[in-house]
């Protein structure tokens, strides 16, 4: 018997799409996941300055892997 078992969590996703202007660095983000993978990421509510924080960080990491050559 093959259960599907879909749950929520916080994992660390590669992102090769464009997610609030972000791509290219790993982030950790809440998504649903089921027997396959990541079926789908999650949106988290973010006010203006959260949104402005949170591109900031992943500006910075992307930075660092250019950097240090990991791109």
């Amino acid at each position: 018997m093959i259960i599907n078992i879909r749950l929520s969590l916080r994992v660390r996703l590669l992102f090769k799409r464009n997610y609030l202007g972000i791509n290219k660095v790993y982030l950790g983000l809440p998504a649903i996941i089921n027997k396959l993978g990541v079926s789908r990421v999650l949106k988290i509510a973010l006010n203006l300055k959260e949104e402005d924080y949170f591109k900031k960080s992943a500006q910075k990491l992307r930075n660092v892997i250019e950097h240090i050559g990991l791109d």
